[in-house]
């Protein structure tokens, strides 16, 4: 059986100094911010592309039978 790390207590100390520094990952922020751009791109094309016809859509969303059904549901 082989030991990687020796025994505690035996008495040794280190004679390096160990240095921990985190990892560096430059491309995660690089990615995270290519996903906020493109989030907020969608969100922009969402809320002003006339084709959505926001007006209709809440005109059916808020119909008396629409409200009711929803309310069932969540009860």
């Amino acid at each position: 059986m082989s030991v990687l790390s020796p025994p505690r207590g035996t008495g040794e100390t280190k004679t390096t100094d160990e240095l921990v520094v985190p990892a560096r990952h430059p491309w995660r922020w690089a990615g995270t911010a290519l996903v906020l751009v493109l989030l907020a791109q969608f969100g922009h094309g969402l809320a002003t592309n006339p084709g959505w016809e926001w007006g209709t859509f809440t005109g059916y969303f808020l119909e008396k039978s629409v409200i009711d059904a929803l309310l069932v549901t969540l009860s």
